[in-house]
């Protein structure tokens, strides 16, 4: 349902730590140590006669992994002899089939984890003794402490039986689970020469296959204590953004944070504008540019901003008492009465003076989407839209005054009368209608005047599920499908709360839905990172989507080349976006090959891999690299590096692309700098290694905005697919 604005800024507390990825340079002068990426490969050991619980959970093994953006192969047991395991190998190992080992496999994996070899496997098996640990007598277990995360008590409310490790080999053995009730460890993390490994006392998911119903956090604990992370990154979420959870965080530090994490745009709350002091939008959207990441204008309308509702009492929304709609944390004032949006309108008109990217008019219904306003009549302090000018005009309309559908004494009494009540839902949906269609042609008439370059984009909530929404909070599908495919408007769509609590897969639905309702328009799913889960619930052992389930929410609301927002960047837990970036490069492979490495990807992405000497790609110099890695379109590329002069090499890393937001189509070098071609629905930031002194868009020379950053000078390009050509002379 609607966003939840806060009622003021508040003091938080900034996070402990985040996980800070390696990246290195590909020229010669700024080389790593590291040749190729720490871990190449995933391998799931597979036993093809698992069956039962066994079965699901090596199944979660492979989910589990192909959601922190591995493409984990999977290795029957008895080919294990014969397969290659070194240092750059994640090797998991799931109950099925480390009961079934050998005791030369055992040895053999035991000699290669000395080598360097990583290691998950879970569940008793030889293995157990080989890295001298033994279990303890299984026992019922409710809930379990993340040692990481010990204010997110993991339930499992099925309250299994499980085995649990009994002694640990040394001092240097971490606990990474345990028993809430009896501290018995129940994931145990250590090291074998070189080599590192997790032992799981027990399944890691025998009840979803999914691997985040018992361990979600299993992804975060792997990338912590095995140093593994997938070679590629992606940037390709965007993101709500509530200055009220973060003003007392410096906005530069925010901005960094967010390049970091992998987030395209942020949605920034607008209302914000409005409060004493007033949000500094302006230092807020430069330090974002300077990061790369755009910032759209995020509206809660009829919720104009608290300050306003304190000016401005003359004109608050009346419920079905006649008191001021004051809705929880919405102060929905009453859009219908002209002056009253002929004022917002103009304050709007202001905010975008601003240079943001877009607007995001976020599930505009004069109802106030709170979940409370699904009750309808039943809830008079939550039935809105009693005002005087929709009196007078429903009143003019149906016959009689709206009030009477809460006076048990009238004819109209909602109880009685559904016809009357019925006409009052339609009469809703009529203004809810015309409202939104002022804001939306007002913010593209205010975008033609000022010759500005933004994204419009609509946020609503699914009713195909729920038609009740419909005349609940005056929602209207149809008309505001025929406003979008109108006016051009970018469609965000998020589920009903009442399904939050399902698995991730419903997101493929919704997905199937939007492409049927408007597959010639670009759309996105919004997706809600809230304590949702009851701890009754079966199958979920965190309140919110954490880890594996909300890494999966995200891969598979963004299939099908579509687009995803999150509700809130600051909800999301912290251990989890540095994971966000290379779940969102999901279906990315690569290998070594005699002269260098071949990839291919299904969108834009940084591979973290360095060499020797200059890059080329397909044969092809290659001017898309830098300290984050080597930026990569959709495609297969055979990635090599040449010796070559110190003045060539040099000539290379003078200009070079090292992150754009948009979708990075091709790139051609030449002996002055380079062309990219691009695609984006709105601005397209373009990060490059040195000042351009020529800018081309489509063969035309331009002048266009470059912002300096710390290492690097940022072009805004403009919406649309573009050639864009630099120069560095």
């Amino acid at each position: 349902m609607i966003k939840s604005p806060k009622k003021s800024y508040c003091v938080i507390v900034l996070f402990s730590s985040v996980l800070v990825l390696p990246f290195a340079t590909v020229v010669a002068q700024h080389q790593s140590s590291r040749g190729r990426p720490d871990v190449t490969e995933a391998v799931v050991l597979w036993n093809r006669n698992a069956t039962a619980a066994d079965s699901i959970d090596q199944e979660s093994y492979a989910a589990m992994m192909a959601s922190m953006g591995f493409t984990a192969s999977r290795l029957n047991v008895r080919d294990l002899d014969n397969a290659g395991l070194d240092e750059h190998t994640l090797l998991l190992i799931p109950h099925a089939s480390s009961r079934s080992l050998s005791s030369k496999q055992v040895q053999r994996i035991v000699r290669a984890m000395e080598k360097g070899l990583r290691l998950v496997t879970g569940g008793e098996s030889p293995l157990l003794s080989a890295l001298h640990l033994k279990p303890g007598e299984p026992q019922r277990v409710s809930v379990v402490i993340d040692q990481n995360l010990p204010g997110n008590h993991l339930h499992w409310a099925d309250r299994p039986r499980v085995s649990w490790i009994a002694g640990l080999p040394d001092a240097s053995t971490r606990v990474l689970y345990a028993d809430s009730v009896t501290g018995h460890s129940l994931v145990v993390a250590g090291g074998l020469g070189r080599g590192k490994y997790i032992v799981l006392a027990t399944h890691l998911d025998a009840l979803s296959g999914k691997g985040y119903s018992r361990f979600p956090t299993m992804v975060n604990a792997i990338v912590r204590n095995l140093d593994c992370r997938p070679p590629f990154r992606r940037q390709g979420v965007d993101a709500y953004f509530d200055a009220g959870y973060r003003f007392s965080m410096p906005i530069e530090s925010i901005a960094t944070l967010w390049r970091a994490w992998g987030i395209r745009a942020v949605h920034a709350a607008a209302w914000y504008y409005n409060s004493t002091p007033p949000y500094d939008y302006k230092k807020l959207i430069d330090a974002a540019h300077r990061n790369g990441v755009l910032v759209y204008a995020w509206l809660e309308w009829p919720h104009v901003g608290e300050g306003f509702w304190n000016r401005h009492p003359e004109w608050r929304q009346k419920n079905a008492l006649l008191q001021d709609a004051k809705l929880d944390f919405l102060h929905l004032m009453d859009l219908q009465n002209s002056d009253c949006m002929n004022a917002a309108l103009d304050d709007l008109s202001r905010q975008l003076e601003l240079d943001w990217d877009g607007v995001d008019i976020a599930e505009f219904t004069i109802t106030g989407a709170g979940g409370e306003a699904l009750q309808g009549p039943s809830r008079p302090d939550y039935f809105t839209s009693f005002g005087s000018p929709m009196r007078r005009e429903f009143e003019a309309v149906a016959g009689f005054d709206p009030l009477e559908l809460e006076n048990p004494a009238s004819q109209h009494f909602w109880k009685g009368d559904s016809i009357g009540l019925q006409k009052f839902y339609q009469y809703r949906k009529v203004v809810n209608n015309r409202l939104l269609r002022r804001v939306v042609e007002f913010i593209l008439d205010l975008e033609k005047r000022g010759k500005r370059d933004w994204e419009l984009i609509h946020t609503i909530v699914d009713n195909t599920l729920h038609p009740e929404f419909d005349y609940l909070l005056g929602f209207d599908l149809d008309a505001t499908l025929k406003l979008v495919k109108e006016c051009g408007v970018t469609l965000n769509v998020e589920d009903p709360y009442m399904e939050w609590d399902e698995p991730p897969v419903r997101y493929r639905r919704l997905r199937q839905t939007l492409l049927s309702l408007i597959p010639e328009r670009p759309s996105m799913i919004d997706i809600n990172v809230v304590p949702i889960h009851p701890l009754t619930q079966h199958g979920f052992a965190s309140a919110q989507a954490i880890g594996t389930e909300f890494l999966q929410q995200l891969q598979i609301a963004s299939e099908r080349h579509g687009r995803v927002c999150v509700y809130c960047e600051w909800t999301v837990f912290d251990q989890d976006w540095p994971l966000v970036p290379h779940a969102m490069a999901s279906g990315s492979t690569i290998r070594k090959s005699a002269d260098g490495w071949e990839v291919s990807v299904p969108t834009t992405v940084t591979l973290d891999v360095t060499g020797n000497g200059m890059l080329f790609n397909n044969g092809d110099p290659w001017p898309c690299h830098g300290s984050e890695g080597i930026v990569l379109p959709a495609g297969t590329h055979h990635l090599t590096f040449s010796k070559a002069s110190a003045s060539n090499i040099s000539a290379q890393a003078e200009l070079r692309l090292v992150a754009i937001s948009g979708e990075l189509l091709d790139c051609k070098a030449g002996f002055e700098g380079f062309e990219v071609t691009y695609s984006s629905p709105c601005r397209c930031l373009v990060s490059l290694s040195a000042y351009p002194k020529r800018i081309l868009i489509d063969g035309s020379e331009v002048r266009l905005p470059v912002l300096k950053s710390q290492n690097s000078y940022v072009i805004v390009a403009p919406s649309g697919n573009h050639r864009l050509g630099v120069s560095g002379v």
